[in-house]
């Protein structure tokens, strides 16, 4: 129980800040052609950060992922 007590009025640790350099929005209008989309994505690394749906434009996912360096 101690250590519960000192995590509870410990300093809260700061992690890193992530940044992408690479963001795209996708839309669809079938959700199971945009959730093919999406697992195509992420088999090549791109991370899904939210979904959403509107009445203009159907379904949506925004997608992330770090640029890949560049070669000399």
């Amino acid at each position: 129980m101690d250590s519960f007590v000192q995590y509870l009025v410990a300093t809260p640790r700061q992690r890193p800040v992530v940044s992408y350099s690479d963001k795209e929005t996708f839309f669809a209008d079938d959700k199971n052609e945009l959730d093919q989309l999406i697992a195509v994505k992420q088999r090549y690394g791109w991370l899904l950060l939210a979904r959403s749906y509107s009445m203009e434009e159907g379904h949506g996912a925004t997608l992330a992922r770090k640029a890949l360096a560049k070669a000399a």
